[in-house]
Formats: structure tokens, C-alpha cells, sequence
């Protein structure tokens, strides 16, 4: 089956593809008549669709967050391309493999490999000792798979996979800069860029939206990545108290601090945030 993407549409076009549903809103026309308004995503745009026939029926057909596979034509309505949808239906398990769905159709991803930015990242936390190697590679590995596909709440990287991208990038700034500041403690810089946001695990869902968590609707992703941080060493029961008064500072603190690392991250963040594009150092 060929597989239709939104970057492809033209108005006239029958199409036939999967997309992810990511809003969807049951309305009445002027006259009294039920429609669904959709918002669609795949891995090359977002577009608004509608459905005009047999509006209850199809609005048990699926939800928002589904991946869906819909049948439609694109219409141009009020000036802007539309989907028409005759067919919509929410994927289930396996049932679409065989026509070609993946969730890589649906879910635009960061534009590196995931191998490349793990493999800076492994480096770094090998690279570690005491303490601190305890603690990270600890994290690391109990949440590897969920940071692996997480995005970060920095705009720049609200996208699939975006934490490991931005957490890479910043390591390849800071090789650059930390041989001009030879005072600084490697074993606290280190750690403290693969804690900064932590919270995000916290943060988003694992779903393929990344919607924002029931505790991320109420705390901020500081507040998030401290209170996971000692829940996992209340566990491990050995950590020093240096080390972890300092990762807690460093989840936390965002402005001027009396620590000298902990100001050194900050700037590593906001430089690669404001001046710096992904593309910069891939």
C-alpha cells in the first residue's frame, strides 16, 4: 500500500495513510448538524481534517493520542488545504504492519541517530567516579528507555528523542570550553549536565504524543528531576552527602550561584538554548 504523508498533499488527491491524532473536537453545524474537527500529525506536518458523514459513528473510533490510519480527500476549505475523511479507524497492536505502518511515520524525530548521542553520553558517564558514577550510571540505566525517546522541554528539542540530543550537544560545547577553565571538577560538571533535566522523565507520558504527565501539569521539570532524584538515592541508601547535596542544586538552581560548577552548567544550557542551533554540533 502506498503510504500518503502530509508534505506530499495536494488539493484533488485521494490519499491513504497513518497519522497521529492530537485533537479532536465534536461540533454541531450552524443547522444542528454533528462533524468532527481533527488536528492530525505525521513525521512531516500537522493538518485539519473533518468529518461530515456519520459523525457519532466515527467518534468512537478513536481517541486523541491514537495512531490512526485514515482514507480522505484533500479539499481546500476556507483557503487552507484540508482531509475530508471518509475512513478513520485507531491502530491497534499489529493489525496495519502488513500495509506498511511504523511509528516512525507518525512521530517526527530529532535528525541524528540515537547510537551517535548515547554513545557521548556513555563516554561521559564511564568517564565519572565515586559517588557520582554511582548515582548517574544508576539513573541511566533504570531509565534508559525512557530517555532515549523523550523529547526535552527546551523548544529546540520537542521532538522524539530530543533529552539525549540536547544532553550530547552540550557535552560537545563543553569539551570545547573546559580545558580553559582547569579549576573546575570534571565529576561535578559531568554530572551535573546529565542531571540538569532530569525531570523531564517526570515530565512527559511515554506515549506517542509525549503529553505532558498528571505531575507536570502541577510541577516544574526542577521540582520533578529533585524529587526523583531522592527517591532513587532514599533506595540506594550510600550515596555522600557532598554529592548529593550538590546534584540536588544542580536540578534545581537556574540563575547565579555560589557554586562555581553549578554557574558553569547553567551557562552550558542557556548558551546551547539561545545561540546555538542542533545542527551546530551534530
Amino acid at each position: 500500500m502506498k503510504v500518503d504523508q502530509i508534505n506530499s498533499f495536494k488539493v484533488g488527491n485521494l490519499i491513504k495513510g497513518f497519522f497521529l491524532c492530537k485533537e479532536k473536537y465534536f461540533k454541531n453545524t450552524r443547522i444542528g448538524d454533528p462533524f468532527i474537527d481533527v488536528i492530525i500529525g505525521d513525521s512531516t506536518g500537522e493538518i485539519r481534517c473533518k468529518i461530515w458523514k456519520n459523525a457519532y459513528f466515527y467518534n468512537e473510533k478513536f481517541n486523541v493520542g491514537d495512531p490512526v490510519a485514515i482514507k480522505g480527500n484533500i479539499i481546500n476549505y476556507n483557503n487552507k488545504i484540508e482531509i475530508d475523511i471518509k475512513n478513520i479507524s485507531s491502530i491497534k497492536d499489529s493489525e496495519y504492519d502488513e500495509y506498511g505502518y511504523t511509528e516512525s511515520l507518525i512521530v517526527k524525530n530529532i535528525d541524528t541517530s540515537y547510537k551517535k548521542s548515547w554513545k557521548i553520553i556513555d563516554e561521559n558517564i564511564k568517564s565519572l567516579s565515586g559517588d557520582y558514577k554511582m548515582i548517574v550510571s544508576y539513573l541511566y540505566k533504570k531509565y534508559k528507555s525512557k530517555i532515549i525517546t523523550i523529547p526535552s522541554y527546551d523548544t529546540k528539542y520537542e521532538l522524539h528523542g530530543g533529552f539525549i540530543v540536547k544532553i550530547a550537544n552540550i557535552f560537545k560545547i563543553n569539551d570545547r570550553l573546559i580545558p580553559l577553565f582547569k579549576y573546575l571538577d570534571k565529576n561535578k560538571v559531568i554530572s551535573g549536565i546529565l542531571l540538569k533535566d532530569i525531570g523531564c522523565i517526570k515530565y512527559f507520558n511515554k506515549d506517542l504524543m509525549f503529553s505532558i504527565s498528571k505531575e507536570g501539569k502541577f510541577l516544574d521539570v526542577s521540582t520533578l528531576g529533585v524529587n526523583l532524584f531522592n527517591s532513587e538515592v532514599s533506595i540506594m541508601k550510600t550515596l555522600g552527602d557532598d554529592a548529593s547535596l550538590f546534584c540536588q542544586h544542580i536540578i534545581s538552581v537556574n540563575d547565579n550561584s555560589p557554586d562555581l560548577e553549578a554557574n558553569y552548567i547553567n551557562m552550558l544550557f542557556k548558551l546551547d538554548s539561545q545561540l546555538l542551533n542542533t545542527a551546530d554540533f551534530n
